[in-house]
């Protein structure tokens, strides 16, 4: 399930249908203000600033020659 809750002092992310995951490092493909909304305890000035974020298109080429990834 899609992640719901962060919980970044106990390192758990909680899913959608209730399950929960521990992690050491998380990756997250969310968009910032996404993921601010979705921990369980930030500094009172974060969601602010996330909120204030703009985006811009990006796309990543990786070329690797002569060598494997």
């Amino acid at each position: 399930g899609d992640a719901v809750a962060i919980d970044p002092i106990h390192r758990t992310v909680t899913t959608g249908d209730g399950g929960r995951l521990t992690w050491d490092r998380l990756v997250s493909t969310l968009p910032l203000p996404g993921l601010v909304a979705r921990l369980t305890t930030c500094p009172p000035w974060l969601p602010g600033a996330a909120a204030r974020l703009e985006a811009i298109p990006l796309a990543l080429v990786l070329v690797v020659v002569g060598r494997p990834v």
